[in-house]
């Protein structure tokens, strides 16, 4: 259930949240909740939708590795 939530958060217009109840071991009830974005969190969503597929899940997670520039390396 958490990389479609992350993935759902991340592309869509809405932000989804998921909580469950326990009794003991067993869940019993799930309550679903969303909300609209702020201008910000739509931009990005959007930005994100027009990039390439490739590396979305790391960008996404905040995984991504940046590359050194050159005279650092040195």
């Amino acid at each position: 259930m958490r990389p479609a939530l992350l993935e759902v958060n991340a592309l869509s217009d809405f932000t989804v949240t998921v909580m469950t109840e326990n009794t003991g071991r067993r869940v019993t009830d799930v309550l679903i909740g969303w909300g609209a974005k702020d201008i910000e969190g739509r931009k990005a969503a959007y930005a994100e939708l027009q990039r390439p597929r490739v590396g979305r899940k790391a960008r996404i997670t905040g995984t991504v590795e940046e590359m050194l520039p050159p005279e650092v390396i040195e």
